[in-house]
């Protein structure tokens, strides 16, 4: 038998002799006065002498139980990221003429952070004004409590033929604030197969919306600060890792998130240095690398390993950057952000 059951047994004994010694009392008293001019009254009072110590009773019952569970812990319900789960739009903020960050409101019922793994990506279904079901896969820049962030590229403004992504974002722009939307877990994440040796140093190559992901990961293998909640499965923090990021955009505005990426370079001097870097050829598979970049990433030895976290036109020429450097294959991981 548990304490809280025995305290429970205990409390519920000393209650039944105490009600019954009352109403012995209250018998003997009426036994004692009663006459036959006032029989009537008398069992009268002595009914509601019972009603009133049995509510008496029940709520001292209440009282015990009330008491008993005001020390408990109530536990949250995490999140079940592989069941699609009903979302809502908290806020939509236009970072520029390209890109637009959104706010998303998990259900009040739900744990106040979702658990990610390790580089995660979501997967989003909403209804457009035309009733066609529409998915679209985003990393998530932030997961705080109850709420998520995703940036998306916003619709062109030519109307005519739209690719997958141009139709999603088109319908996620005509959303209201809490309109509803579904979520779950998407289909990549990232899975290290290299060496079994320890990781000293994480290069990162990042472009466009490749500053999601990479926002991710940074919040996902950086201690977090004090009273900040894990954003991982199984948070494993990089306490001793030096992350390299070399950030390369074909011009200013494309330089979304800084605020954010800022506050972990202020947080973490020692462990992320961030090279910032304009390039309007960097799209451009045939034009050379520009020479800016060969000194924002070390080159390669034992202990390092490097990212690529760009859309796919920029994955290719960021590889081929990392290889003449002296980054092997194996040490090269690559998550494209769709564009």
């Amino acid at each position: 038998m548990s304490g809280l059951q025995g305290f429970i047994l205990y409390a519920f004994s000393a209650m039944v002799a105490t009600l019954l010694l009352q109403l012995l009392s209250s018998l003997f008293r009426s036994l004692l006065s009663g006459s036959s001019n006032n029989d009537q009254s008398t069992s009268t009072s002595f009914m509601e002498s019972i009603s009133n110590l049995f509510s008496s009773a029940a709520l001292s019952f209440r009282n015990i139980f009330s008491t008993s569970s005001s020390d408990e812990v109530v536990k949250e319900k995490a999140l079940d990221l592989n069941q699609w789960n009903v979302c809502k739009v908290a806020d939509r903020q236009s970072l520029n003429s390209e890109y637009s960050k959104y706010t998303m409101e998990l259900p009040s019922s739900m744990s106040s952070t979702i658990k990610l793994a390790l580089g995660q990506e979501l997967q989003l279904c909403v209804v457009d004004a035309r009733n066609r079901v529409l998915k679209e896969e985003c990393f998530p820049v932030a997961c705080g409590p109850g709420s998520f962030e995703i940036v998306v590229r916003n619709p062109p403004s030519v109307a005519g033929t739209r690719s997958r992504h141009a139709k999603f974002s088109a319908a996620l722009q005509q959303l209201l604030p809490e309109d509803e939307l579904a979520v779950k877990a998407g289909r990549r994440r990232l899975t290290y197969r290299g060496p079994e040796t320890a990781i000293e140093n994480i290069a990162m190559v990042v472009s466009g919306l490749g500053i999601a992901p990479a926002l991710q990961l940074l919040r996902q293998l950086l201690p977090p600060a004090e009273g900040e909640p894990a954003l991982q499965e199984e948070s494993q923090p990089a306490a001793d890792t030096a992350f390299e990021l070399l950030w390369i955009n074909e011009k200013k505005t494309d330089f979304i998130l800084n605020e954010q990426l800022e506050q972990l370079e202020a947080r973490h001097p020692e462990q992320l240095y961030v090279a910032r870097v304009i390039d309007s050829a960097f799209g451009d598979a045939e034009a050379a690398i520009n020479d800016k970049l060969r000194s924002a990433i070390a080159p390669y030895e034992a202990g390092r390993l490097a990212l690529v976290l760009a859309s796919p036109d920029a994955a290719g020429k960021a590889s081929s950057f990392l290889e003449g450097l002296g980054y092997a294959e194996e040490s090269v991981f690559t998550l494209l952000s769709d564009e």
